[in-house]
């Protein structure tokens, strides 16, 4: 809930009360709400699924993170070892980023 109201250490009751009939699936696989940064097709497979944005500028911005993701992945034998120890940790730390926006109980559009 942090994410929700910028408070760490707080109590915040009533959004956090639940009744298990409100329990709401995930449609999204498990990896998605914890991405490791390894995978480049993380922000089609996670975020792409959560939010249908074809045609919109959140499209290009999925194509985009893909295609630099993937740059990064096909040229990484002309960089050196804490090079890539930065590319691969900047690649996580986007994408842990990005996934309150995919959370079941998070309801945004494109």
């Amino acid at each position: 809930m942090r994410e929700v109201y910028y408070l760490e250490g707080d109590l915040v009751i009533d959004p956090c009360i639940c009744n298990d009939s409100s329990i709401l699936p995930s449609t999204l696989p498990i990896e998605c709400l914890s991405p490791d940064g390894s995978n480049c097709d993380w922000y089609n497979e996670c975020l792409g699924r959560k939010y249908s944005c074809q045609d919109t500028p959140t499209e290009h911005v999925l194509t985009y993170a893909t295609a630099f993701c993937n740059l990064y992945v096909k040229y990484q034998d002309i960089f050196s070892d804490p090079a890539l120890r930065w590319i691969d940790d900047a690649r996580k730390c986007l994408q842990v980023a990005l996934v309150p926006f995919i959370r079941p109980f998070t309801n945004s559009n494109c």
